[in-house]
């Protein structure tokens, strides 16, 4: 169940990117050049960073990237990431800072706690932070207590922040 709930959580997503990518591409001006804007998107490089504190005992974590436009390269470290279905997944409690090339208009990172059966879990703590063109535009700090079996949050670097709680 918990990887088709992230399959699907991951179809959402980029059916979400791909709506962004033709909003943002509906004109065709002398805005729509690398590093200005189109509305509320910029285009060049995105960049979200994400890190965890706490205990990790009592948990599994999913955390996977899709750039826009679909099939946008994702790097870590300088290094190109071998993408699936134009998505990239880590399943280990570790740092994460995934970018895009210049040409891209948004990231996303969707990261998936699920408690291991009935066990008593600390609380956890997931920081998100999304940067355009090298400079911070969000911040977010989410404390994942444990209350829910599966707690789904979602960061997207044009603002956008989402969080689902499941049972």
């Amino acid at each position: 169940m918990k990887k088709n709930f992230f399959n699907f959580m991951m179809i959402a997503l980029m059916g979400l990117v791909c709506v962004t990518t033709f909003t943002a591409c509906g004109d065709d001006n002398d805005e729509d050049v690398i590093g200005g804007e189109t509305s509320d998107v910029t285009i060049g490089t995105h960049r979200i960073d994400v890190s965890f504190d706490g205990n990790f005992s009592g948990w599994s974590v999913e955390v996977g990237f899709v750039g826009s436009p679909y099939g946008t390269p994702l790097y870590e470290d300088g290094e190109e990431l071998k993408t699936e279905v134009g998505t990239w997944t880590g399943k280990t409690f570790r740092s994460y800072s995934v970018s895009t090339n210049d040409k891209s208009q948004n990231l996303a990172a969707v990261i998936t706690l699920k408690k291991n059966g009935k066990l008593t879990v600390q609380p956890v703590t997931v920081n998100l932070r999304s940067y355009i063109n090298g400079k911070q535009n969000n911040m977010k700090s989410v404390v994942v207590d444990g209350s829910h079996n599966l707690k789904n949050i979602t960061l997207y670097t044009i603002g956008s922040y989402n969080e689902l709680d499941l049972d």
